[in-house]
C-alpha cells in the first residue's frame, strides 16, 4: 500500500487586496515543506475546517508549480510578527501586514507556521 503524502493547508491573506486564500503545503521530506497550490478561501470556512489548529515546524519553500496568490499572483509569502502569513511579490522588502496593519521589513525565513489538515 502506498503511503499518502503529509499535506496541510495554511491560511494567508493577499498583501494587495487582503483577500483570504489557502496554501497547500506538502512535506517532501522530514520538516521540509513545499507550497504546491493556492486557492481563494473564505476565512470563516477556514476556521471551521481548522486550518490554523496545527503548527508546522521546519523549512518552507514554494515549488515550481506553485501558482502564486490567487488574488495578485505574488509568488512568495512572508510571516508577520502577528504570526500570520501574507503573499509577497518580492519587489520590496518593506511590507504592511493585511492582518494587523503593521509595517515591517521582510528578513530571514519562517521556521514554523499554523496549518490544518487537507482532505
Amino acid at each position: 500500500m502506498t503511503e499518502l503524502p503529509n499535506v496541510v493547508v495554511v491560511t494567508a491573506r493577499c498583501s494587495t487586496t487582503a483577500g483570504g486564500f489557502g496554501i497547500r503545503m506538502e512535506e517532501l521530506s522530514k520538516r521540509n515543506w513545499v507550497g504546491t497550490w493556492a486557492f481563494k478561501l473564505n476565512e470563516a470556512a477556514a476556521g471551521r475546517e481548522g486550518y490554523d489548529r496545527t503548527r508546522l515546524e521546519g523549512e518552507f519553500s514554494f515549488g515550481d508549480v506553485y501558482p502564486g496568490c490567487p488574488h495578485c499572483k505574488g509568488a512568495s509569502a512572508y510571516q508577520c510578527s502577528c504570526e500570520k502569513l501574507s503573499c509577497w511579490s518580492g519587489a520590496s522588502n518593506e511590507v504592511r501586514c493585511p492582518w494587523c496593519n503593521t509595517s515591517a521589513t521582510v528578513t530571514g525565513s519562517a521556521t514554523s507556521l499554523r496549518a490544518g489538515g487537507d482532505a
